[in-house]
């Protein structure tokens, strides 16, 4: 996928985010699947969303659902792995921000 039709395809998540037609994972009622494999974790969302994180992304996720904030989800990151926690915030709002734009938050 050329970076024009990827845009296209973003674009497209995001009409129909706003036009109400495609809600948010987490909105859905259940719990999601989490399936580990060679590279990561696979997330399974009651809706038959899916998403391909690593062990920070499935933090975030769980920190999301527990309905933490992104600044205490980057704080328990930061310290679990030594990294800034300007650092990690960033990270973290950015990581959220791409799952808004797909339509998992």
């Amino acid at each position: 996928m050329n970076r024009r039709t990827f845009i296209k395809v973003i674009a497209g998540f995001i009409a129909l985010l706003v036009a109400g037609r495609l809600t948010p994972a987490f909105a859905g009622k259940g719990d999601w699947r989490v399936i580990e494999t060679d590279h990561g974790y696979r997330v399974i969302f009651p809706d038959g969303r899916v998403v391909h994180v690593n062990e920070t992304g499935l933090i975030v996720l769980d920190g999301i659902k527990d309905g933490r904030s992104v600044e205490d989800i980057a704080r328990e990151i930061a310290s679990r792995s030594g990294e800034p926690y300007e650092r990690v915030l960033y990270d973290v709002r950015n990581f959220v921000h791409n799952l808004g734009v797909v339509g998992i938050v």
